[in-house]
Parts: structure tokens; C-alpha cells; sequence
């Protein structure tokens, strides 16, 4: 979660500076190998040369020890769809960046 600061300094606060979080950037990066045939992953790999609409998508993240689910849109950027050495599997690395306001809602 990157937070976006705004600071100021006001004449009332000496020379001390104000700040507030004025909004928020939620993205994740995931490293994997390429496993041709699974859904998802052909799924996220198809994105790799795509532009505008051909890279958004939709997440359903359910977050460890019940906290809860985060869902939103998403844009997925593909850093690595292929490659490595003639006998390894292909690297698969990505982030997943949130377009918008994801929606929360706390587990039980």
C-alpha cells in the first residue's frame, strides 16, 4: 500500500511541517514459473502484450487467518512472460495494480 502525502508548512506551527494522506495505491508483485494449460495462468500471461482494456481485469483476494476479502478492478502489468535458461521452466513475474477504490470486507 503506497500512501500519497501532502505537506504544507504553516505559520502557526513554527517551522514545523503539516501532513495528511491524501490518497492510497494499492499493488502486489507476484514471481512465479509458467505453467502453460492452467487458467489462470494463461489468463495472466495473455496480457502480456496488451494495451488499455486488453490488461484490466477483476480481483477476489481472500487475505490470510480469515481478515477478510479485498475485491476491486485491477490493471495487470506482466513484467516476465517467458524466458530463462534451455532447461528451466519460464519465469511468470507480474504486479497487480488496483484501479479505483478496492472494496474490503472484514472476515469473521
Amino acid at each position: 500500500i503506497d500512501g500519497k502525502m501532502v505537506e504544507w508548512n504553516p505559520m502557526d506551527q513554527l517551522g514545523f511541517a503539516r501532513n495528511m494522506m491524501t490518497g492510497k495505491k494499492i499493488s502486489m508483485s507476484l514471481t512465479g514459473k509458467r505453467n502453460e494449460g492452467d487458467p489462470g495462468n494463461d489468463y495472466v500471461a495473455g496480457t502480456a502484450f496488451g494495451l488499455g482494456s486488453a490488461c484490466e481485469s477483476k480481483i477476489e483476494i481472500t487475505l490470510p487467518d480469515s481478515a477478510g476479502v479485498l475485491t476491486g478492478n485491477v490493471v495487470i502489468d506482466v513484467k516476465t512472460p517467458f524466458g530463462g535458461e534451455t532447461n528451466d521452466v519460464s519465469l511468470l513475474e507480474f504486479d497487480i495494480i488496483f484501479d479505483g477504490k478496492p472494496t474490503f470486507t472484514p472476515g469473521t
